[in-house]
């Protein structure tokens, strides 16, 4: 008897934690931040920032994306907008991708990597003076945000991006 009243003892200790273990997590999970802004409007607002130097910027789309970034895996992305120079003069780009999930992340992160460090080796042959700006190549995430900044000055784009998070 006292060994049978042991064992629910224990079975219900074992699931009174595993109860609150699960209301704990479930508690503690929060939804991913959600910018104040548009990501058009943000890679805007980025390149009209007057202390950052940009070049004549245009503005892509999702639905130019899979041209421009062969290779990424479009299934993953929700939305983007990415800015580059129209006429392919500089490497500039400011771009930011939502993701269909967090856990998409790193998938795009890897991706990103591989293609700044690609697109660095095709300046160095066509234009070695702009290279400079792929010494400080930002690819940050913030929840389902990923951006990719090239540019004169990275740490003040992802200041601005960072701004539209509250």
């Amino acid at each position: 008897m006292y060994r049978m009243y042991k064992n629910k003892t224990i079975l219900l200790t074992v699931l009174l934690f595993s109860t609150i273990f699960a209301f704990l997590l479930t508690a503690c999970e929060t939804e991913a931040p959600e910018p104040s802004a548009s990501i058009a409007d943000i890679t805007l607002a980025i390149t009209k920032s007057s202390e950052i130097m940009f070049p004549e910027m245009v503005e892509k789309k999702l639905s130019d994306a899979e041209t421009y970034y062969h290779g990424m895996t479009m299934s993953i992305i929700d939305d983007t907008s990415y800015r580059i120079n129209p006429a392919g003069a500089n490497p500039d780009e400011i771009a930011i991708f939502k993701t269909k999930s967090t856990e998409n992340t790193p998938e795009l992160k890897r991706f990103l990597q591989t293609y700044a460090s690609e697109k660095k080796k095709e300046w160095q042959d066509y234009q070695p003076g702009e290279v400079h700006k792929f010494d400080n190549v930002i690819i940050e995430s913030k929840g389902n945000y990923t951006v990719l900044f090239i540019c004169e000055n990275p740490e003040k784009a992802l200041e601005i991006f960072n701004g539209y998070f509250s």
